[in-house]
Parts: C-alpha cells; sequence; structure tokens
C-alpha cells in the first residue's frame, strides 16, 4: 500500500494526525505518538503480514517517503510555490462554495499540474529502482492538492493498480461556468479511480451531479453510488467520515497530568480553528459582542477562548482576514473589558495535546460554526474529551460542518451568518441542564463507536485492519434525504 498526500507524519491538519495515529498502530506502537523523526529514520517502512506501507509526501522541498533516503524527487521552489498558490488561492474557496475569494492563475494551474506529473514520475521511478515492492499495487490518494493522480497513476502503467481517493474536503454545491473547466479537470482525473471517499452523503451527490453536467459519457447510479465510464470501468463511491483513535481518546485525559490551563480562564467557552474565512470566525466575533450587549451582567463572569492560528500566510486573502479577525478581536476586548479582565483570549499559539484535554473537559460549551468545513475532527474530539464527565460541556455546531451530518442533532445548533441566533444559542446552551448535556455527550460517544479510524481505512485502502461493520447505507441515506434530525430536549 502506498499512501499519497500533501503534508506527511507530524505535520498541522486532521487528516495528517489521523493517519499518523493509525500508522503507530499499523506499526505496533500502539496509541503512543511517533515523532516526525521516527518517520524520517525510516519506521514507516512498516511491513504487515508480508505487504508493505509507504506513506509518500512533499517533506520540505522533496517528494519522498523517507524511507529510502537516497530516493527523492526535487520539483523546485517555483514549482511548489506555485501549486501552494493555485491549491490555496484558487482550489480552496472554490470546493468550499466561497468564489468570492478565488483568484485564478494560468501560471499557477500549470505549476499546480506540474507538481502532480512529478509525484507520479517519482513513484514510477521508485517502482523502477525497486524502492517500492512490485506487488505493492494500491494507492490512496488523499485531497485536493493530488487531485490530478488518479489518471497520471493509470497513465503510468504501474501494473495493476488499485486506486482509493479520499476527498477531505467539501465538493462545492455550485460551480460557477467560469470555474467549470478547472474543477472538471480534478473530477476527469479523479473518475481514474476504483473508490472515492466523501465524509457525507452531501458531498458524493455533489461530485455526482458535477459530472453528470460535465462528462455526459459517464453512465451514473445514485443508488449504489457509483458511475461507469465509456470503457466500461466501474468507479464506487464510498460515504464514511474519517474516524478518531478511540483507544487514544479515550486514554488520554487519564495519562496526562492534573496542572490545568483551564483554571485561569473561569467559566468559558472554547473554539479551536485555523483563522480561515471558512471557519466562521469573523461572524462568531460578531455573535460575542452581540451576545455581551444583550446580556451584559456576563461580563466578567464568562469568557470566550479562542484558540486560532494563523493560516498560509503570504496569501491575500488569507492574510487579510487574519488582520480583520484580530483587529475586530480587539475591538470586543476594548469595548466590553477592563483593566481585570478580558472578553475573548485569543491564542494564537498551538497548545500541547495534554493542554487541549483539559480545555475541551473543563468548557462549558464548545463553539465551531464554519461556514463550509470538510468534517471538523475538534467536535469529535470534544466529544469524546468530555464521555466520562458527570457534567460536561455542551456542544453548538453549525450544519456547515460535515460533521454535523454524524453527530448534530446531539449538539445545539447555530446559524453562522446569524450573529443574533448564535448569541442566543450560546446562552441556551450555558443554561441547559446537567441530565440533557450529560445525555448528548453519550449518544455522541454512541455514534462515534460507530465509526473509528480503523473502520474509516479499511473502507477506503483495503487494508487489513480489524474493525466493525461500516456506517448503515440505507439508515444514512434516509437520514440525509429528509433531513429531518430529532432533538433531544434542546
Amino acid at each position: 500500500m502506498n499512501i499519497l498526500s500533501y503534508r506527511g507524519p507530524g505535520a498541522g491538519g486532521g487528516v495528517s494526525s489521523a493517519l499518523t495515529r493509525l500508522m503507530n498502530q499499523l506499526s505496533g506502537f500502539g496509541s503512543g505518538c511517533l515523532e516526525r523523526s521516527d518517520f524520517a529514520q525510516g519506521q514507516l517502512g512498516i511491513s504487515r503480514k508480508g505487504k508493505q506501507l509507504r506513506w509518500w509526501r512533499l517533506e520540505g522541498s522533496a517528494i519522498t517517503d523517507c524511507v529510502d533516503s537516497e530516493f527523492i524527487s526535487l520539483p523546485g521552489a517555483e514549482v511548489i510555490d506555485g501549486h501552494y498558490r493555485y491549491c490555496n488561492e484558487f482550489l480552496w474557496p472554490i470546493l468550499h462554495d466561497m468564489p468570492q475569494y478565488a483568484r485564478y492563475s494560468d501560471v499557477d494551474h500549470a505549476f499546480y499540474a506540474e507538481f502532480n506529473q512529478q509525484f507520479a514520475q517519482a513513484l514510477k521511478r521508485a517502482r523502477r529502482q525497486s524502492f517500492v515492492e512490485r506487488s505493492s499495487r494500491s494507492y490512496f490518494v488523499h485531497d485536493y492538492q493530488l487531485a490530478l493522480m488518479p489518471s497520471l497513476l493509470r497513465k503510468a502503467r504501474l501494473s495493476a493498480l488499485q486506486i482509493s481517493v479520499f476527498w477531505h474536503i467539501p465538493w462545492p454545491k455550485v460551480v460557477e461556468d467560469r470555474h467549470k473547466q478547472a474543477i472538471g479537470e480534478l473530477a476527469q482525473c479523479m473518475v481514474a479511480s476504483d473508490v472515492i471517499g466523501f465524509h457525507t452523503f452531501e458531498y458524493a451527490f455533489n461530485f455526482l451531479n458535477f459530472v453528470e453536467e460535465l462528462l455526459p459519457d459517464v453512465e451514473l447510479d445514485r443508488r449504489s453510488l457509483s458511475l461507469r465510464l465509456a470503457g466500461g470501468r466501474l468507479v464506487r463511491l464510498k460515504v464514511m467520515p474519517l474516524g478518531l483513535d478511540l483507544d487514544f481518546w479515550q486514554k488520554a485525559p487519564h495519562n496526562y497530568s492534573k496542572e490545568s490551563m483551564a483554571s485561569k480562564f473561569g467559566r468559558y467557552v472554547l473554539s479551536v480553528d485555523r483563522c480561515d474565512y471558512t471557519k466562521g470566525v469573523l461572524p462568531r466575533l460578531a455573535a460575542i459582542d452581540n451576545f455581551f450587549q444583550r446580556w451584559p451582567e456576563q461580563r466578567g463572569k464568562l469568557t470566550f477562548v479562542q484558540i486560532c492560528q494563523r493560516t498560509r500566510d503570504g496569501l491575500p486573502s488569507f492574510d487579510d482576514y487574519y488582520a480583520r479577525c484580530v483587529s475586530q478581536a480587539e475591538d470586543l476586548n476594548s469595548r466590553h473589558g477592563d483593566e481585570s479582565w478580558r472578553p475573548l483570549i485569543w491564542m494564537k499559539d498551538t497548545v500541547s495535546q495534554e493542554s487541549l484535554i483539559d480545555l475541551y473537559r473543563n468548557a462549558s460549551a464548545m463553539l465551531i460554526n464554519p461556514i463550509r468545513d470538510g468534517l471538523n475532527l475538534t467536535a469529535k474530539e470534544f466529544a469524546l474529551s468530555c464521555a466520562d464527565l458527570s457534567s460536561p460541556g455542551a456542544l453548538l455546531l453549525s450544519k456547515g460542518a460535515g460533521v454535523f451530518h454524524e453527530i448534530g442533532k446531539y449538539a445545539k445548533e447555530v446559524e453562522p451568518d446569524n450573529r443574533e441566533q448564535m448569541s442566543l444559542a450560546i446562552r441556551e446552551a450555558l443554561h441547559m441542564p446537567e441530565s440533557i448535556r450529560k445525555e448528548a455527550i453519550s449518544l455522541m460517544r454512541r455514534k462515534l463507536d460507530e465509526n473509528t479510524l480503523g473502520d474509516w481505512w479499511q473502507a477506503f485502502t483495503f487494508a487489513e485492519v480489524a474493525c466493525g461493520e461500516p456506517l448503515d447505507f440505507e439508515k444514512e441515506l434516509q437520514l440525509f434525504a429528509s433531513n429531518k434530525l430529532e432533538a433531544i430536549g434542546f
């Protein structure tokens, strides 16, 4: 099995973190944490029942698996930078249904194609030089940075291939005419795979609708979530959201010290994000402002803790968004706070795993309100971290998060563009009876037990991992079609 991704082990992001934990399990390290250096020393050349597992990615300026250190491919800084810009300035906003932030460049598009070409050439050369076992014919491709890879792998004729793609971000509901050619290129290359995975039925159906419009020779079957190409090859779509390592999240709260970061904040509402326009940070700040305007008696009694790292430095849309968020946060603190208390604590640096779990467990509420988000593992981490508490916090969640399809009916829904509704929902969550909060967390935990990290891995990679049953297609499809989420007393 060959894993192909933009980021490698130890890098930021939910996918990389989840895969790193999975590699820990497959390599016999249990739920411990391998460091980036461990992988660089060759720990990822894992053999499992005679089958080798390799993780290919961009490491610094090289495409490598860090096992055969003498084998690397160097795309060049110009190619890497252009690929990065195309992914983040154009593909990212389009795929999140936020075209107002998109900037297209023919030059950057060419660099995007070149980066994918060089990635495929690196794999072909590695195979020719026996760095990859000839029997290792399975490829697991991740996300939009490498969307051209399935087609390139087929063209490289690397013997009989099994290719899976997992799409970790949304597939857009609507693609404007001026962008259809560029997004159509992605879709046309993706259907060269055997399996395409999505977090939600919505994303899968959005993809099928787009393929039907752009690729008229493709035969679609929405009932079976499949499509058949003109040559007769069948491509299956699977809907299975990324799961968590339950063993780790069950044990982690009890493995760490009792020293608490949360103790200095008093009563607080927690949010954890990158400073990205898809995450709804600006609307959240507007809702917090509205909250203290409507209920000024909460000043000095309740704090909002925002872990919000800057992201994609140097790209204008992200730099501008970060500056606007910081300015609004400062204004909020100036108008509602005083010398002894700030309504908003803005934490721009990453926190340790220990501190994050501590913050999850002591929060009165967790506020997650993305405009559009592929999944949002933070919501799952919060639920599992609090599963053993007698008085857990409440989860506030918007439908913009893919995870809403899994656990949204047990959360307090917020409307990310409606500051009045969001501030009222915060107040209602803070007054939610303990029994309701505990029941909600318990039901979330039960739902997350149905789809673990191991389940997800088996569904999309053909790997031999012991796991439970996949998601019930009929049940989930009915839920999606009806869009009726029964509440539990909220």
